[in-house]
Formats: structure tokens, C-alpha cells, sequence
């Protein structure tokens, strides 16, 4: 969820209550918090703080939510037809 997420440029508060236990017994493939593209919370209040604090941490995260999109979602800009007719249209029959 958390890259399809990035993609919309909106603010992000990673809500992961169970985090710590998760690492604990499943492990993770990467590090949340050297990844996030907002702030990972455990707690209900934390989380309120966080949405009551939004828009200064749309801004905050700036830089954090585009490092996100450049590593994991480099390609999907909106323009992946286009890439893709371009290479098609050089032997697609004239209409």
C-alpha cells in the first residue's frame, strides 16, 4: 500500500501498532523507518497528534515521499502508454 500511496504525492502517516512484534517473529525485506515517507507511529494518540499536525508534515516529508517515488516507482509517471506506443508505432499498420 505504502507505494501505490506514494504515487498520489499526499501526506503519509505510516500506522504500524504492531510493528516491533512483526520484526520480532516475521521479520522485514527493509527497514521502515530509513524508507518512510512520513512518520511511523505505534500509538492511537501518536497517531492523533500526527493528523492533527498534517499539514506540517506534508512539508517536513517532502523530500522523504520523493526519495521514495525515485527508488521503488521510478517508472510510473503517468506516461507508461506513451513510452509504449512509441516503440509500437514504427510497425503499427497506417490507419
Amino acid at each position: 500500500i505504502m507505494f501505490d500511496y506514494a504515487l498520489t504525492g499526499r501526506p503519509v502517516i505510516h500506522y504500524a501498532p504492531d510493528l516491533r512484534h512483526y520484526e520480532r517473529t516475521r521479520g522485514l525485506y527493509l527497514e521502515l523507518a530509513s524508507i518512510a515517507a512520513g512518520p511511523v507511529v505505534s500509538g492511537a494518540g501518536e497517531l492523533v497528534e500526527a493528523l492533527r499536525c498534517l499539514p506540517d508534515l506534508a512539508a517536513a516529508y517532502d523530500d522523504a515521499r520523493t526519495a521514495l517515488r525515485r527508488r521503488f516507482c521510478p517508472l510510473d509517471d503517468g506516461a507508461a502508454t506513451e513510452r509504449v506506443w512509441d516503440k509500437v508505432k514504427p510497425w503499427a499498420a497506417p490507419s
